[in-house]
């Protein structure tokens, strides 16, 4: 097919420039099913978002095109940014397809289109995703072949747009991020079904540990909860060390982004003095756990020892402390016969240890071991963690 058209590279960035850089857009950031109003403070604290609606699993906002550099740098709980690039009803492939075609695919995925898809739908007439990431391709292939550009799709894309039919109605939207963004780059020691960081940062959102002289976690695993509790005092941004998906956009504002980087390093604060401690009885955990923190540059704020959880309260008992941990269960390697009179020592341990103005925050499994902690809970929060359910439990002694 010949080309009906020529695009080149500036005349791409005019088209950018009036209808990216210069109008509002809308974005959508995800997260874990329970956690959405941690996220939409979050977001709240950007001085350009405007929130939209909060749903189940995320939080559509709207802003500047450049918000998206920041959401991507500063936030904590959430795993993905969107942007989101239109949503139409389709009752049909040929509806999704015209509709589609109507879509400025060039100011997505620039002169050298090398896209990926994923495609979720539900309740909706057109549900089998392979034909329907199969006919917004084709669409796209229609937009492109009229500039005489071929695109191709890869493993490996520069561009990956997001699918979702619900109810009749597609939603299309372009990834920011790229990796996930719990993924903050400092972790590479693992240990036992470890928690991502995006979740231990809204449990410690929730568990309000700004408030607290001191934190503990008895059973710190590779240092998570720790980690990132320090990040947060210091109000480090987590997705200072760490590339991005919108970086390879041919809208990428190159110099705008270092600039906003440059300013949001430069609010990193000195830990005030709160004692963050964690602890485990396995050495091989604490030896992750400090290799973790030295990555993560909190090394001179938190403490890792290798002790038991009884032992763990007992140096490090006292008022205004936050007890917050991800306990064994489930793949942690615990069998039923161990865990019941574990939960019963730890849960006396904190009671006998744990003074006025304290808390607790733990993972437990989604079932009754938990009750036989006996402790006062005040918040329950059931999600998923490596594909297991657990539950939050909150409450204060």
């Amino acid at each position: 097919m010949s080309p009906t058209q020529t695009l080149t590279e500036s005349g791409l960035q005019r088209r950018i420039k009036l209808h990216l850089h210069a109008k509002p857009q809308l974005f959508f950031a995800v997260c874990a099913v329970g956690f959405e109003s941690i996220l939409e403070q979050e977001i709240r604290g950007l001085k350009e978002a405007i929130i939209v609606q909060v749903v189940d699993g995320g939080v559509e906002f709207s802003g500047p095109f450049h918000l998206i550099y920041e959401a991507n740098l500063v936030l904590r709980t959430a795993v993905r940014v969107l942007l989101r690039i239109q949503t139409f009803v389709a009752c049909s492939y040929p509806e999704l397809f015209n509709k589609s075609c109507r879509i400025a695919w060039e100011r997505y995925a620039g002169l050298k289109p090398l896209l990926g898809f994923e495609c979720s739908a539900n309740t909706s007439r057109l549900h089998h995703t392979d034909n329907i990431i199969k006919t917004v391709y084709d669409a796209i292939k229609e937009i492109y072949g009229d500039f005489g550009i071929n695109p191709n799709q890869s493993d490996m894309p520069d561009t990956s747009f997001y699918i979702r039919m619900s109810r009749d109605q597609c939603t299309i939207s372009l990834d920011s991020s790229g990796e996930l963004l719990y993924k903050r780059g400092w972790r590479e020691a693992i240990g036992h079904a470890p928690i991502r960081e995006s979740l231990a940062s809204a449990i410690l959102g929730y568990a309000e540990c700004r408030k607290f002289s001191r934190i503990v976690d008895p059973f710190c695993g590779s240092g998570t909860f720790c980690i990132e509790a320090i990040h947060s005092l210091i109000h480090h941004a987590p997705g200072l060390n760490r590339k991005f998906a919108f970086e390879k956009w041919p809208s990428f504002q190159e110099a705008r982004y270092h600039y906003g980087q440059k300013k949001i390093a430069s609010q990193e604060m000195t830990a005030s003095a709160v004692s963050v401690v964690g602890s485990d009885i396995s050495k091989a955990a604490i030896q992750a756990a400090g290799e973790n923190g030295q990555r993560a540059g909190v090394s001179k704020w938190v403490s890792f020892t290798q002790s038991d959880c009884v032992e763990s309260l007992r140096k490090n008992g006292g008022r205004d402390m936050l007890v917050v941990s991800n306990l064994p269960y489930g793949k942690r390697s615990l069998d039923s016969g161990e865990i019941g009179p574990l939960y019963r020592t730890f849960g006396q341990a904190m009671k006998d240890n744990m003074k006025r103005g304290s808390r607790f925050a733990l993972v437990v499994p989604d079932e009754s071991v938990s009750d036989l902690l006996k402790l006062p809970v005040s918040k329950l929060i059931r999600f998923m963690n490596g594909g297991l359910p657990v539950k939050l439990i909150m409450g204060d002694l």
